[in-house]
């Protein structure tokens, strides 16, 4: 039994860590801690088996994990960071990696990252709406237009209205200020809903509906309306969309 009253817990499949949040808002971590993800300050790179706690109390609104980097994001709009410096994300090439978290953004207002294999993606939405992205692309998942890896953080586009990002399995999703869900990169299986399965490489409206509030997505992906309604699309060789039938769906 851990001490103390149990906030939030958030778990990452390929990142294979568990974070927790005790009463006295200590990060307690546990898990794998490549690249010294972790953010305890440990001198070894392995798993660890039991939960460590941060020295630190943090106000935390979100964390993220990707395959070598831990995020957390507070309340305040403090970003921080620990593990690789993959493509550059810390702006400071002589940093290699670090083993406790770094404070690496303000006025930040959502961030997400892939975990899916070492192809690191991350993207963030400032306070005033722009976004922003670093990492690999080899799906055209940040939304550049190509399938080439961004080094430091590339700003897409000047729109101003980007306000939650979800990422799924090389792919990204993101609704605006107004309700309406974009989306960019991997598609072999329609994960995207764009009715085909063709990558997209920048970053595409859905439909006209003005009511998405959130989405889940690996090779499918659900979509969650704010009247409650759900719909998906996407990989479904075993029923997992809860439909009569077994096939591919390309359009939410």
């Amino acid at each position: 039994q851990l001490e103390g009253e149990l906030i939030y817990k958030t778990y990452a499949y390929i990142s294979n860590t568990i974070h927790l949040i005790d009463s006295d808002w200590r990060l307690l971590i546990t898990g794998s801690n490549r690249y010294g993800k972790l953010g305890l300050g440990l001198t070894t790179e392995g798993s660890l088996s039991v939960f460590g706690r941060t020295n630190e109390m943090y106000s935390i609104k979100k964390i993220v994990n990707t395959y070598s980097q831990s995020f957390i994001l507070t309340n305040n709009g403090d970003l921080l960071i620990a593990g690789n410096n993959t493509n550059n994300i810390f702006l400071n090439e002589n940093i290699t990696k670090l083993s406790v978290f770094y404070h690496l953004m303000s006025n930040i207002k959502d961030v997400a990252g892939t975990a899916y294999g070492s192809d690191c993606s991350v993207a963030v939405i400032k306070t005033d709406g722009t976004l922003w992205v670093n990492g690999g692309n080899s799906k055209g998942q940040l939304g550049t237009g190509d399938q080439v890896a961004v080094v430091g953080w590339q700003q897409i586009g000047t729109d101003m209205d980007w306000d939650k990002v979800f990422m799924g399995y090389n792919s990204t999703f993101i609704i605006k200020s107004d309700g309406t869900l974009w989306r960019s990169g991997y598609n072999h299986y329609g994960t995207l809903g764009s009715g085909n399965a063709v990558d997209i490489t920048t970053f595409t409206k859905l439909n006209n509906d003005t009511d998405w509030i959130k989405v889940a997505s690996y090779l499918n992906t659900l979509i969650l309306k704010s009247n409650g309604d759900v719909y998906g699309c996407g990989y479904n060789n075993n029923g997992e969309l809860g439909l009569t039938h077994a096939m591919q769906v390309n359009n939410a």
